[in-house]
């Protein structure tokens, strides 16, 4: 199974674009099936107000966002 590396997990798509355009002016947003990751023991914590953080997250909660 593949795992994609994570740091930064955004509560919203508007907080992971700003996010994401600090490296790129046309970041790929990732959506993260937190629920179903839970489930299967991935941890995820606080990093501040709006963006959680997690070691690693399993590609397979993992989609591309096509909005």
């Amino acid at each position: 199974m593949k795992t994609i590396k994570i740091i930064r997990k955004s509560e919203d798509i508007i907080t992971a674009e700003l996010v994401g355009k600090r490296k790129d002016k046309h970041p790929i947003i990732l959506e993260v099936n937190t629920e179903k990751a839970r489930e299967e023991g991935v941890k995820f914590y606080l990093g501040n107000e709006k963006v959680w953080l997690a070691d690693e997250i399993p590609s397979e909660f993992i989609a591309i966002n096509k909005n």
